[in-house]
């Protein structure tokens, strides 16, 4: 028991290398991850529970967005695309759009949208930045919500546009979507 303690705190940063408290990273459920594993996810699994569920390493998802809030803030805002098919990504991604000026894509992806220029709401966009939320949505709501917040943040920081330990007007709670309770056969998704 003692090494896996060990183990355990081997694998979190240092909390001024976090760009929220740990504890709300832990509350938000941003270290939940699914019980499939894949190669490429490989390197970012902490370690496995009991029950066959991957726990993510949150230092390296931390790291992950730092990157990429300090790649995509190198864009003009415009010619970011958001995308998220999923309701309740919806809300994150207004947020997320309405603070760094990206263009909000949520519901059906209509095709032709980047590959049409005939297309009436057609976009040529340099980045997409995309959702795709099929774990337990409960789990992943509030995830969402902070991981939006803080790319919303961390590009303004990288942008200059408010200082590097300055914050946003919103908070996580205005990024998460309010939905009703949604029955259990549709948490795997369904829903547009």
């Amino acid at each position: 028991m003692e090494s896996q303690e060990f183990e355990d705190r081997e694998a979190i940063p240092r909390a001024e290398n976090l760009l929220l408290s740990l504890e709300e990273l832990l509350a938000a459920g941003l270290h939940i991850g699914t019980r499939i594993k894949t190669v490429d996810m490989e390197k970012y699994i902490f370690r496995v529970r009991p029950d066959g569920l991957f726990i993510l390493n949150i230092g390296e998802t931390n790291e992950k967005i730092r990157v990429a809030a300090k790649f995509m803030a190198r864009f003009e805002p415009g010619r970011v695309l958001a995308v998220s098919s999923r309701l309740y990504g919806k809300t994150p991604i207004d947020r997320f759009a309405e603070l760094t000026k990206a263009m909000p894509i949520v519901g059906r992806f209509m095709p032709g949208l980047i590959s049409n220029p005939l297309q009436p709401k057609h976009a040529e966009p340099q980045v997409v930045l995309v959702t795709d939320p099929r774990a337990d949505w409960q789990a992943i709501r509030r995830a969402l919500a902070v991981v939006y917040w803080l790319l919303a943040r961390q590009i303004l920081r990288e942008r200059g546009e408010i200082p590097q330990d300055g914050t946003i007007p919103l908070t996580i709670d205005d990024f998460e979507t309010k939905l009703a309770a949604m029955p259990v056969g549709r948490a795997s998704g369904g829903e547009a």
